[in-house]
């Protein structure tokens, strides 16, 4: 089932940070350790269900759009050169397209275009675990983007994430890819889960 935060992100499950864990039902604490394994891709079943999940709500999210091109970007982890679990699903689902499986297993008759590096840190940021939670100003200033004239590709654009808390991250990344010719009109966010 897809969710939809105030702010229009889409997201899968909800995530129950481990501080909350003694208010909350076995199920939701077994949901949120599977996001967190997938987040540290500790379990391969885990990073292959969580990737199904995104590219059948991919599918569903742009069943209408007038694009048959959809472009999958990342957001950028915190760190400088710490590898994302979510441009490795970009990469599977980019696969699955490139096999005929994303039509063939989902259904889905749009291109996968791989931008899972579009957007990287140039500088670290803060997360919860660390302090202050990083602005929407210094999140910003440490994203780079790779490419400009974005409406070129008459894409698209799906901004994927892990976990979604407040939504600073991929706020961010959506101005970034407007500033870089992205059209507003044909951009989504989605999560796997967003914090409760």
């Amino acid at each position: 089932m897809i969710n939809q935060t105030k702010d229009g992100i889409y997201y899968l499950h909800n995530y129950t940070p481990v501080r909350r864990f003694n208010y909350c039902s076995e199920e939701e604490v077994a949901m949120s350790r599977q996001i967190w394994a997938y987040k540290n891709k500790d379990d391969e079943d885990t990073f292959n269900t969580f990737t199904n999940e995104m590219m059948r709500a991919i599918v569903k999210i742009t069943n209408n759009s007038a694009s048959d091109k959809i472009a999958l970007v990342a957001v950028p982890p915190s760190k400088v050169g710490k590898k994302s679990t979510i441009a490795e699903s970009i990469r599977v689902m980019k696969n699955w397209y490139d096999q005929g499986f994303a039509q063939s297993c989902f259904g889905c008759n749009k291109r996968i275009m791989d931008f899972s590096t579009l957007l990287t840190r140039a500088s670290n940021v803060n997360t919860s675990h660390e302090g202050p939670r990083a602005t929407y100003d210094e999140h910003k200033k440490s994203i780079v983007c790779s490419r400009d004239r974005l409406f070129r590709y008459r894409a698209v654009f799906i901004i994927l994430d892990d976990v979604t808390t407040t939504g600073t991250i991929m706020n961010v990344c959506k101005d970034i890819l407007i500033e870089q010719g992205a059209k507003k009109q044909y951009m989504y966010r989605l999560a796997i889960a967003q914090t409760v």
